[in-house]
């Protein structure tokens, strides 16, 4: 039997927290959960068997995000696709038959199951029974393995601070410059997405207006338990559905980035860095200090994964 409990956190400066109002310093990393939906557990009654007895192999499917699965207002986009749940691999020619039960339905033949809705920290059951075939010779000892996959969105915010050049060049005459770091806000989701700012905060704007510009890295990484899977067309993992650097004030070119919005991203080892380059604003647009935020949204479907062992022994002979 395995238990998965998993709470909503807030990371600051690499200290865990439960997730609760809290005043957040510049330069920090704010994170919501990870994994979403969760084998919380699973369970084989029995985990020995003999033919004709069944195995029953029982599986908890929790939501523990904060928005729902279906086709509620409050639903997430991607969501008409459902979460489906496969015994994938269970020891093919060991077991004669077997029976799958979903939520809502009469058992049947087959792997796979389909949940089409489920709230917020709820919980549905799956079941499959087993049947071993009665051609078993010798103790035989089998992995069952299930996954649960699921569509999600996740955004992910990074703050850049600026500063007009004048002010800047005051601050350093007086001593009172002090640097600043970005602030990054992930939502919540497995696979995570923001923008890192190479150059030290606040960044000088330029004099006059002109074609200068500062590099940033659009990240991507896996902080969850499972996989991220396969793109329907082939061209990577994740999906990057929007973003405002490509609009004012970032107004970055297309062709001066290795990434664009609608395109698909392969990840490298969970994760992928991938450069780019806002436009430096100019003193007339920023008038002593601000603060601005680059957004980036991006889809995916996600993989989580579990297993337990059980065994088949002989038929007793008569």
């Amino acid at each position: 039997m395995r238990w998965l409990f998993l709470l909503p956190v807030v990371l600051i400066s690499g200290c865990t927290v439960p997730f609760i109002g809290i005043d957040v310093p510049w330069g920090n990393t704010i994170s919501l959960e990870n994994d979403v939906i969760v084998i919380t557990k699973l369970t084989a009654i029995p985990d020995k068997a003999t033919p004709p007895q069944a195995i029953r192999l029982l599986a908890t499917i929790q939501n523990q995000g904060q928005r729902e699965f279906g086709t509620g207002p409050d639903a997430i986009t991607t969501s008409a696709i459902p979460i489906v749940v496969d015994l994938y691999d269970f020891c093919e020619g060991l077991f004669e038959k077997v029976e799958v039960t979903c939520p809502d339905q009469v058992p049947h033949e087959g792997t796979t199951c389909e949940i089409k809705e489920l709230l917020p920290k709820e919980s549905r059951e799956v079941s499959w029974t087993l049947t071993p075939s009665p051609d078993t010779k010798l103790v035989t000892p089998c992995t069952l393995k299930i996954s649960a996959s699921y569509p999600y969105e996740t955004s992910g915010l990074t703050t850049v601070h600026f500063i007009n050049s004048d002010e800047y060049n005051r601050q350093l005459d007086q001593g009172t410059f002090v640097p600043k770091s970005s602030t990054v806000s992930l939502g919540d989701g497995p696979v995570k997405a923001w923008f890192e700012v190479k150059d030290q905060q606040p960044v000088p704007a330029a004099p006059t207006p002109g074609d200068s510009v500062i590099p940033v890295s659009l990240m991507i990484e896996n902080k969850g338990l499972g996989f991220v899977r396969e793109l329907p067309d082939g061209t990577g993992q994740v999906k990057l559905v929007a973003t405002n650097i490509f609009s004012p004030p970032f107004s970055a070119k297309v062709d001066g980035c290795s990434f664009a919005v609608n395109q698909g991203i392969r990840l490298i080892q969970d994760e992928r860095s991938l450069p780019c380059h806002i436009t430096q604003p100019a003193d007339e647009d920023i008038l002593k200090e601000t603060t601005r935020q680059l957004t980036v949204d991006i889809s995916y479907v996600y993989e989580f994964r579990d297993d337990i062992k059980v065994t088949v022994e002989a038929p007793f002979e008569v």
